[in-house]
């Protein structure tokens, strides 16, 4: 009986050692598993969008009477921020600050996408439009 329950353990232990951990092995996704030997298509992306602009671009934007700018994305607003929240100098991408517009879009398990956005005013009225290729963490983008 003893001989039996060692066999039995050493054979658990063999067959548990073999087991290769799944999961995501793409190190830019958001639920990245390190010790991950196979990869089982499980990775989820995102990316943090910053847009910022320059103290010059600000007092432009306040003389022409914009109070607020806004990110749209899908026709839903993504963040806003007053003209007033400029940068000195460049921003370092992925900071959290109450500077410029900073937004995370939600990929889903593409890695790139591409994405259509709108930066409006207070009024709606439509300063920027243009498209976005994700394929980052973190991408900056400067309004001029």
């Amino acid at each position: 009986m003893y001989i039996k329950i060692i066999f039995f353990s050493l054979a658990l232990m063999v067959f548990c050692s073999s087991c290769r951990k799944s999961g995501c092995q793409d190190e830019r996704a958001t639920n990245f598993v390190p010790k991950a030997k196979k990869d089982d298509g499980s990775c989820t992306y995102q990316c943090n969008v910053l847009f910022w602009w320059k103290q010059q671009y600000a007092d432009e934007l306040i003389n022409n009477g914009t109070s607020m700018l806004t990110m749209v994305l899908y026709e839903q607003a993504y963040g806003s921020a007053e003209p007033t929240a400029y940068y000195n100098s460049l921003p370092v991408c992925g900071e959290q600050n109450n500077q410029g517009i900073s937004v995370i879009i939600n990929m889903g398990r593409n890695p790139t996408s591409i994405v259509d956005y709108e930066i409006v005013n207070q009024d709606g009225d439509v300063l920027f439009s243009d498209v976005l290729l994700l394929n980052k963490n973190c991408l900056m983008v400067q309004l001029l």
